[in-house]
């Protein structure tokens, strides 16, 4: 299932402003109405409802929301306290357009992340729900947090029953076979914590349908804290064999990732459709594992040990046509009961949106916003990283910026800021362009750039700079461009590097008002 939300910006002149925001942004269909027609949107969609008007505002808030929250709503404006108690989100209407269209953004992938949270709660539980096996989550107590249908089949009891109870209740344990222990596994789940690694065992249970001999796979459960908080339990019912290969199937069939199990050979006898749909090989056909992987996977796995069993996980790319994904592989030798290597378990999770999203994050927080050169954050960053090396600064700093601001107003004075960024990049191609704040820029070379190039580049830069703004009058402020250079052997002091641009920037903008006066 794809996320897909439905946007309306009843604001019209808040649908104006934020109209390239929510086309360019992903999974997203935009809509805004002029009219008094009833909030709406169609059935396969989540929506996102941003107005001013409260009455409507109130409207929205009363729409059903279950089983996952359908409509989120943000109030732009000042809000009273009723509409502030259930607002999602609040827009103040005097704050500026980047930062609403910023804070947009946000609530966008705050619903992209409810969502993501409802699916694999989904897929969890349908996954659990469909296999014939025993499921259960267990605290360090021994209470159960949530079990399986089959689980809840066997102790006769509904799902709500049995959360939060431990297994005297559950298994309808009398006290003297409680005080026996006989019956009863809390000692294999401390067993099991206490190991910190996957634990089998055969237990009996005793249970309203007579006895029955259970082979049961229990792991510890971690906070993200790497604190061990409970249990994960897998009972098998080893006491009819005749389902164990129809459980396998379903097991491998149902995880909701691709996966394929090959012998010592690496010669698949078993794939899910997940694996073949996805990367479209045909199951019907003889397929080694590591020949497809060399011809289809980018990048170099690394051997993890955990004990003596050998784990190979990395990240590869994926190509299909023109999409690229990214998937973590992880590689698993398969043991028998006497412990001799008896295949391969492989499985792929895919992180494309999670590598997707790191990107995203690291270009917001290195790049300048207005005209997407990297900011001073970033600039300061690459400085530190590459002392002891020679390099070379042009700081520059627009002259008369103010007056253009003042005169042609700030939209004009934010189109000479973006136009000068693109010149800088257009240029000097080979540095790193920033965006220091204000109307100063920086280039920085990694190393000394021949002394006459960079003159006639300078040139050329500063001749274009002066074309940025058109006088059709004598009173028009006259833009150019002061730039302070600096080249060095080694920097060791990056404040005083700077320092060094900075000030000879200023002798060259003292310079240029003596010229204009």
């Amino acid at each position: 299932m794809v996320l897909k939300i439905f946007i309306r910006l009843v604001s019209e002149d808040l649908a104006s402003a934020l109209a390239n925001v929510v086309t360019e942004h992903r999974h997203i269909t935009t809509e805004f109405d002029r009219g008094d027609t009833p909030v709406t949107k169609p059935s396969d969609c989540i929506g996102l409802i941003v107005t001013d008007d409260s009455s409507r505002f109130i409207e929205s808030c009363h729409i059903d929301d279950t089983p996952l929250k359908s409509f989120y709503n943000i109030f732009y404006g000042e809000p009273d306290t009723e509409i502030f108690s259930k607002a999602d989100d609040v827009f103040p209407s005097s704050e500026k357009t980047g930062i609403t269209a910023a804070r947009l953004i946000k609530n966008i992938d705050r619903i992209a992340s409810d969502f993501d949270a409802w699916m694999y709660s989904s897929m969890l539980y349908t996954t659990i729900n469909s296999l014939p096996d025993l499921i259960w989550y267990k605290d360090a107590r021994g209470a159960h947090l949530a079990v399986n249908t089959a689980f809840c089949k066997t102790v006769h009891k509904p799902l709500e029953d049995i959360r939060g109870r431990g297994h005297y209740y559950i298994w309808d344990i009398t006290p003297e076979e409680y005080a026996t222990g006989e019956y009863v596994c809390m000692e294999s789940e401390t067993e099991t914590m206490k190991s910190g690694k996957t634990c089998v065992f055969d237990e009996p249970l005793k249970t309203g349908d007579g006895m029955k001999q259970l082979q049961t796979f229990k792991t510890p459960l971690y906070d993200p804290f790497g604190r061990i908080y409970g249990t994960v339990g897998i009972g098998k019912d080893v006491t009819d064999f005749a389902n164990m290969g129809v459980a396998l199937s379903l097991l491998i069939e149902n995880v909701p990732f691709p996966l394929v199990l090959c012998d010592n050979n690496w010669d698949t006898f078993k794939m899910n459709s997940s694996f073949f749909s996805l990367f479209k090989v045909d199951p019907d056909q003889s397929f080694n594992y590591i020949q497809w992987k060399r011809e289809h996977l980018k990048g170099e796995g690394h051997m993890h040990a955990t004990g003596e069993k050998a784990t190979m996980r990395n990240e590869y790319t994926y190509t299909d046509g023109n999409k690229e994904m990214s998937f973590v592989v992880t590689e698993r030798v398969i043991y028998d009961h006497f412990d001799n290597p008896a295949g391969h378990m492989v499985f792929l999770r895919d992180i494309t949106f999670e590598k997707t999203y790191e990107q995203d994050i690291l270009k917001a927080a290195n790049t300048d916003v207005l005209t997407g050169l990297f900011n001073r954050r970033y600039f300061y960053s690459y400085l530190t990283n590459n002392t002891g090396s020679p390099m070379t600064l042009l700081y520059m700093d627009l002259d008369r910026f103010k007056e253009i601001n003042d005169k042609f107003g700030h939209s004009r004075g934010d189109d000479v800021l973006k136009r000068t960024a693109d010149l800088i990049r257009k240029i000097f191609p080979e540095a790193i362009a920033a965006r220091l704040g204000g109307d100063e820029f920086a280039a920085l070379f990694k190393g000394l750039p021949d002394e006459d190039i960079l003159a006639h580049d300078i040139k050329d830069f500063e001749e274009a700079v002066i074309g940025l703004v058109r006088r059709d009058s004598e009173d028009d402020p006259y833009l150019t461009v002061s730039i302070g250079i600096v080249r060095c052997e080694e920097v060791d002091d990056i404040d005083s590097f700077i320092h060094a641009g900075d000030s000879r920037m200023y002798e060259i903008k003292k310079e240029h008002h003596k010229m204009n006066h």
